[in-house]
């Protein structure tokens, strides 16, 4: 009896060796190749979790946003290129060539050339009321001539002729106009979406009335790039919403007033 328990006792302790010495390998065995595991586990959440994807996540999104806005910002210079293209030379087409005949463009002209006479005469205030063969000329607001005189800054008397003052003042009338067809592009945008302003601005500015008054440095074109500039910044003050700060709509307003 006690020969078997021996042999029992014995084969007991060889197995236990065994597995003790088989476990301990076993853990050797895996912390050598359960590094990699390991790794990789640790490297699941990155992709898989929630929270940490979101380091990627921001990043690819601002990077997408910004070529977006990028892709409408060239979207829309080239629209505005593309409407410049086609509204501005038959507005320039020898602006300088035809003398100017219409009684409006005669009184401006001459309005303007007799006031800027006096201020290089010295006469440092008659730029405040225009004057008009010789007298203070009361009925037609002042800003046309304030606008020609800004245009011919840098002419003197003894260079300037009649023919280069009427053609800063025709081109300065194209200015207006322009601005008129980029207020009204702006107000559309604004108001309706930029397909609709896109639209609207081909539409005033290939008009043949439009045109036509374009190129004739008088009253009516100047008046219509004002209130063009003053309809634009009050549909920008309307249509502002909760994002605006109240800052910027006050100055919209003010803008708008002014013009």
């Amino acid at each position: 009896r006690a020969q078997p328990r021996k042999v029992a006792h014995a084969a007991e302790g060889h197995g236990a060796s065994q597995t003790k010495s088989g476990g301990t390998q076993g853990r050797n065995c895996a912390r050598a190749r359960g590094r990699p595991a390991a790794v990789f586990i640790r490297c699941v959440p990155i992709f898989a979790s929630g929270a940490p994807a979101g380091i990627v996540g921001p990043h690819m999104d601002a990077v997408s946003e910004s070529g977006a806005r990028r892709r409408r910002r060239w979207g829309r210079f080239l629209r505005a290129l593309a409407v410049l293209g086609v509204c501005l030379p038959p507005a320039l087409a020898e602006l300088g060539r035809a003398d100017p005949v219409r009684v409006m463009e005669n009184f401006s002209i001459l309005s303007s050339q007799e006031t800027w006479m006096r201020l290089r005469e010295g006469r440092r205030d008659a730029w405040i009321i225009p004057f008009c063969n010789g007298e203070p000329r009361v009925n037609k607001p002042p800003m046309l001539v304030w606008m020609n005189l800004l245009a011919w800054t840098d002419l003197t008397p003894e260079s300037a002729t009649v023919g280069l003052l009427v053609l800063r003042a025709r081109l300065l009338g194209v200015v207006f106009a322009l601005l008129a067809v980029a207020a009204t592009a702006w107000t559309g945008r604004r108001l309706y979406g930029g397909g609709t302003g896109w639209v609207a601005a081909l539409a005033l500015g290939t008009g043949l009335l439009f045109l036509r008054h374009a190129r004739i440095a008088a009253y009516d074109i100047h008046l219509l790039g004002w209130l063009a500039l003053a309809m634009a910044a009050a549909a920008g003050a309307l249509t502002a919403g909760g994002e605006a700060s109240p800052v910027r709509r006050r100055l919209a307003w003010g803008g708008s007033g002014l013009a």
